[in-house]
């Protein structure tokens, strides 16, 4: 068979792209983008690794998607056309799971001929593959340039690509805006075009007005590959006549629209990750370089607040990329829809469980798990991610009366405690829920937990839960126990085990502690605590939805005011 130039071309660039990603220098590289504050797209779970392990872990994702990839290049005539409709926004391009021409693949083309350019660049490679581990459905797409001339290294000569952004893609219902004619963040619009014209070209290479063949490289370069245990050595390349592909594709494009007419509440901010979230937490006040101005009692209260911020941006950014566009959903559907439960909870967790289980297709079962966690989370951040160094502890017991009256008078719609305990900090998010059982009790406080553990993920956190009924905060443990344990007979048939005498003075405890520190914090008097460090005016007290999307941390000085010794059943 003899050697066809675009395969040849193709093949290389795909060699010297896994030697280059398997390279040490790919290692330091790309830890050091990463400290300079560059971003990938990765699971929220990899925020908690050092930069180091980050690029690691980055670099076999990309080592296993080059290595698996099926190779394709495109003769000039479809690249024209595939630009073509990249370039003009009024056409819809949707986004489904059988445009892909194979599940893993890399896209190769030159200087000379590129795909598109982006900030200055001339991108070279598209490569994709399945989503990362925590995202919902789709590809995980990223975009790769050759290197500038400054980064250029003789001793590297098999350096031939950087990545210049990545994404996850969604298939259909849900869509990416820059699929679809509209507006584009202005920080995002240089990646619109390059976006649009990788799935064009995902088009081209499933039309029937394209014909795929299989050609060869040089047997140098295939050896290399096979030495290197790339799969799938050939090149498959597309060639067709630029204006009757243009008209295949925008046929088929105009009818998958009309199938799935965007609905404004799938219709996501480009690369959600991206979009709802920064994707680091931000430390504001609190930033790491910073510390050595503090004195060290700020650098205590620095740490705390970094290492909760941090616990929490990943769950926030772990429930954006399972469920593309759910923060957005949920605020509007607040906005749309808070008149239809009452006004001191933000919104009943069964809501969020329908939402999850309807727009997302979530099973039932991790629809239950996930409602009250995103409830809970959204509670607080739309309130305004304010946190508190919980309370000293108090002489509490099992049979202090329920502070009934928290109901309506938390400062915020959700809560965040951190107890600074010797064992390690407990993070915690305590919102109000609507009671499934009315007869109980009004409300039923939630409390969502990572139990130390601050690397702690969604699947991992726990719920505690207490009825807020009248009587002692032990009836009311043993009174949410009997509810839930109703529910497991009705669901399963089965008696639910007994919990032991012990573990229900245990969570009695535990939530007689818990509601004397939130009946503190709706007392009052708390100060904020980034304003001690000279560096921003202080938030003001009650505490409000913020503009940034940077967590606020609130003190208490007990030495300088007093506090009543017992937590009071009325306010």
């Amino acid at each position: 068979m003899l050697v066809d130039p675009l395969a040849d071309q193709a093949a290389t660039l795909r060699s010297q792209t896994l030697a280059w990603v398997r390279s040490d220098y790919a290692r330091v590289f790309w830890a050091k983008v990463i400290e300079q504050g560059g971003t990938f797209v990765m699971p929220a779970a990899w925020q908690a690794l050092p930069h180091a392990e980050q690029a690691e872990a980055l670099l076999k994702m990309e080592t296993r998607r080059v290595s698996d990839a099926s190779t394709f290049a495109l003769e000039p005539g479809v690249l024209q056309a595939v630009r073509e409709i990249g370039q003009d926004t009024s056409i819809p391009l949707p986004f489904t799971p059988d445009l892909l021409p194979s599940p893993t693949g890399m896209l190769c083309l030159s200087e000379e001929e590129p795909l598109a350019s982006a900030g200055g660049g001339l991108l070279t490679a598209v490569t994709w593959g399945p989503p990362l581990d925590g995202f919902g459905s789709g590809i995980h797409l990223a975009f790769w340039c050759p290197p500038p001339p400054e980064l250029r290294r003789p001793e590297i000569p098999w350096f031939p690509l950087i990545q210049d952004f990545d994404l996850h893609l969604p298939f259909a219902p849900h869509w990416d805006s820059r699929l679809v004619d509209q507006k584009v963040p202005s920080g995002l619009l240089y990646t619109a075009v390059p976006v649009r014209t990788a799935v064009a070209a995902f088009y081209a290479l499933t039309s029937t007005a394209a014909s795929l063949g299989e050609r060869r490289p040089r047997a140098s370069v295939t050896q290399q590959l096979k030495q290197q245990g790339a799969k799938k050595r050939g090149v498959m390349v597309a060639a067709g006549e630029p204006s009757r592909l243009r008209q295949s594709i925008t046929s088929r494009t105009a009818e998958l629209a009309a199938e799935l007419v965007p609905e404004p509440d799938r219709m996501l901010v480009p690369a959600p990750e991206l979009g709802e979230l920064t994707p680091i937490p931000v430390h504001s006040v609190f930033a790491a370089e910073r510390d050595v101005e503090l004195t060290p009692a700020q650098r205590r209260i620095a740490h705390l607040y970094r290492e909760a911020a941090d616990h929490w941006h990943r769950l926030e950014l772990q429930a954006a990329q399972r469920y593309p566009g759910i923060w957005a959903r949920l605020e509007e559907l607040h906005a749309r829809e808070r008149d239809r439960w009452p006004s001191w909870c933000w919104m009943p967790s069964l809501q969020v469980t329908a939402v999850l289980a309807t727009s997302y297709g979530t099973d039932l079962d991790q629809a239950l798990w996930d409602g009250p966690r995103l409830a809970a989370l959204g509670a607080w951040r739309s309130g305004g991610r304010h946190s508190f160094l919980a309370p000293r502890t108090r002489d509490t017991t099992p049979t202090d009366p329920v502070p009934t009256a928290l109901v309506g008078s938390l400062p915020t719609p959700g809560i965040g405690l951190i107890l600074d305990t010797t064992s390690g900090n407990h993070h915690l998010i305590a919102y109000m829920d609507t009671a499934a059982d009315p007869s109980l009790a009004q409300a039923e406080l939630v409390v969502i937990s990572d139990w130390g553990r601050p690397n702690a993920m969604l699947e991992s956190t726990i719920k505690i839960t207490l009825y807020l009924t009248t009587g002692s905060v032990l009836e009311a443990v043993r009174a949410t126990h009997a509810h839930y344990d109703d529910a497991a007979r009705a669901n399963t048939g089965e008696e639910p085990p007994t919990p032991s005498d012990a573990s229900v003075l245990d969570h009695a405890g535990f939530m007689s502690q818990l509601l004397w520190a939130l009946v503190d914090i709706a007392t009052g008097g708390w100060e904020d605590a980034g304003a001690s460090t000279g560096r921003k005016l202080a938030a003001p007290w009650p505490p409000g939805p913020g503009v940034l999307p940077e967590m606020t941390l609130w003190t208490f000085d007990y030495d300088e005011h007093d506090r009543p010794a017992d937590a009071p059943e009325d306010m």
